[in-house]
C-alpha cells in the first residue's frame, strides 16, 4: 500500500481507512492512524466496549507517531468521549492530533472544527484509494467476520483421505520413537519445497507437514522461513494448513499464519489467525507473544527475526510499511 497519499481532508481520511486497516470498520470502533515525517507509519482499530470505564493507547502507536488521525465509528455519545480521551492521552506523550472525526450512518462530524448538528454527508461512490488498492492487488475485507472466514475449515477438511493421512502420520510417530527424527527431517524438506511451489500441497503432503509442525525443530525452521522466504507464498501455505487441520493440530500453522501476516503488515489477518486456535491450546508461548505485540500495536520492523528459544520482543524504533489491524 502506498503510504504517501495526502490525507488532508475528512473525506479522504474516511475513504482511506478500510485500505489502511484492511477492512471496513464496524461500530463502535476507534481507528487510529499514525504519521511521522510526512508518512503513515501505523494504522489500527480498537473495538470499543461500551461498558469500559477507561481507555488505553497501545504503546506501539506512541512509538510510531508524531501525530495521529482519530476516526470514531458509531454513535457520538459512545465514540466522541473515547476519541477525546485518546487525544488527551497521546498529547501527554507529545503526539499531536491532526484530525478527529466521528462517522455514523453515512455522515461525519469533525471534532476539531464546527460541524452542523446533523453532520456532513460522506460522498458516495469509489475513491482514489479503491482504484489504487485494486490495481495493487490489495485485498480489503468487508468486515472482521470476512477475514475470519479465511481460516474456516475447508470443504474437504474431513475428507476420508485427509483424515486417514493425518492418522497415519500420527500413528507412525507414536509407534516408533525413531520415526520422530525421520519425520522431522522429512518435514523440513517438505516445508522448503511447499513454500516455493506454485501450487498448494495435496492430501499426503498437507497431512505429513501438519503433523511434522508439532515437532519444535520443524516449527522453528518454519518460523525462520517466514522471515526469509516468499511471504505471500508462506501466508497461503499456512492458511491452507489451518483450514485442513483438526483442532488439536491447528496451533502451529495458525501461529505461522499469524506471524507471516503480522510480519507483512497485515495485522488484521494475524488477529484472525490467532483466533483460529482451539481454546484448549491458547497457552502456546509464541501465540501469546504475538498477541501481546499486536495488543500493543508494536510495529513489526521493531522486532528482530525469530530465533529459537528467544522471545519475540521489540528492540528498536519503528520504520517501514504500514501495519494494519
Amino acid at each position: 500500500m502506498n503510504t504517501h497519499f495526502n490525507l488532508d481532508t475528512p473525506e479522504t481520511v474516511i475513504a482511506a481507512v478500510p485500505h489502511l486497516i484492511g477492512f471496513h470498520p464496524k461500530p463502535p470502533t476507534l481507528v487510529i492512524i499514525g504519521r511521522k515525517d510526512n508518512k503513515i507509519t501505523i494504522a489500527c482499530s480498537l473495538d470499543l466496549d461500551t461498558g469500559e470505564e477507561a481507555i488505553s493507547v497501545p504503546e506501539g502507536i506512541i512509538d510510531a507517531s508524531a501525530s495521529v488521525l482519530l476516526i470514531g465509528y458509531g454513535l457520538r455519545e459512545v465514540t466522541e468521549p473515547v476519541a477525546l480521551a485518546v487525544a488527551f492521552l497521546v498529547g501527554l506523550d507529545n503526539v499531536t492530533v491532526d484530525l478527529a472525526l466521528i462517522v455514523h450512518e453515512g455522515r461525519y462530524w469533525d471534532l476539531s472544527a464546527d460541524s452542523p448538528g446533523d453532520g456532513i454527508a460522506i460522498p458516495a461512490g469509489p475513491s482514489v484509494f479503491d482504484t489504487v488498492a485494486v490495481a495493487g492487488g490489495v485485498q480489503t475485507f468487508p468486515s472482521r467476520e470476512a477475514i475470519s472466514a479465511l481460516f474456516a475449515p475447508a470443504a474437504d477438511a474431513n475428507d476420508p483421505a485427509m483424515s486417514a493421512a493425518l492418522a497415519a502420520a500420527q500413528d507412525e510417530v507414536k509407534a516408533n520413537p525413531d520415526a520422530l527424527d525421520r519425520l522431522a527431517a522429512e518435514g523440513i524438506q517438505l516445508l522448503h519445497k511447499a513454500v516455493h511451489d506454485t501450487d498448494l500441497p495435496g492430501v499426503d503432503v498437507t497431512a505429513r507437514l501438519t503433523v511434522a509442525l508439532t515437532l519444535p525443530v520443524v516449527r522453528d525452521a518454519a518460523m525462520t522461513v517466514v522471515d526469509s522466504g516468499p511471504r505471500r507464498a508462506c501466508e497461503d501455505l499456512w492458511i491452507h494448513l489451518v483450514r485442513h487441520a483438526p483442532p488439536d493440530l491447528r496451533t502451529a500453522p495458525a501461529v505461522l499464519a499469524a506471524y507471516s501476516a503480522w510480519r507483512g503488515g497485515a495485522g488484521h489477518i494475524a488477529v484472525a489467525a490467532l483466533a483460529a486456535i482451539d481454546d484448549e491450546h491458547r497457552d502456546d508461548p509464541i501465540a501469546e507473544q504475538l498477541q501481546r505485540l499486536m495488543d500493543d500495536a508494536v510495529h513489526p520492523t521493531t522486532v528482530p527475526a525469530y530465533e529459537p528459544g528467544q522471545p519475540l520482543t521489540r528492540t528498536r524504533r519503528s520504520s517501514g510499511d504500514v501495519p494494519k489491524g
